[in-house]
């Protein structure tokens, strides 16, 4: 039986680590990109079961990224809610929608 195939995608290191640490003891094949763009390159030659991307990212961000992969590519997408701490402003940011 092969295991569920989950890609990660976020910029920051700890957060990569904790996420593949987690899902590895659970039993999941875990893949992680510090950036969008080459998981979106990967995409061409390998489709996992589940995608979590970071929302804010350098280059393309999280949203961007769920818009450009064709539908069929992945399993599942679910767009995920999330407020955001913009610590250098001090203020909460509103989320945005995502149609998919």
């Amino acid at each position: 039986m092969s295991r569920n195939k989950i890609w990660v995608i976020d910029d920051d290191r700890a957060m990569r680590w904790v996420l593949e640490k987690t899902f590895k003891e659970e039993g999941f094949d875990v893949t992680n990109f510090e950036e969008a763009q080459t998981a979106l390159e990967r995409l061409h030659d390998e489709a996992p079961d589940v995608i979590l991307t970071d929302i804010r990212m350098p280059g393309i961000d999280g949203l961007t990224f769920l818009s450009k992969v064709k539908v069929g590519q992945v399993r599942w997408i679910t767009p995920v809610i999330s407020a955001l701490w913009e610590a250098e402003a001090g203020r909460l940011l509103e989320p945005r929608s995502l149609r998919v």
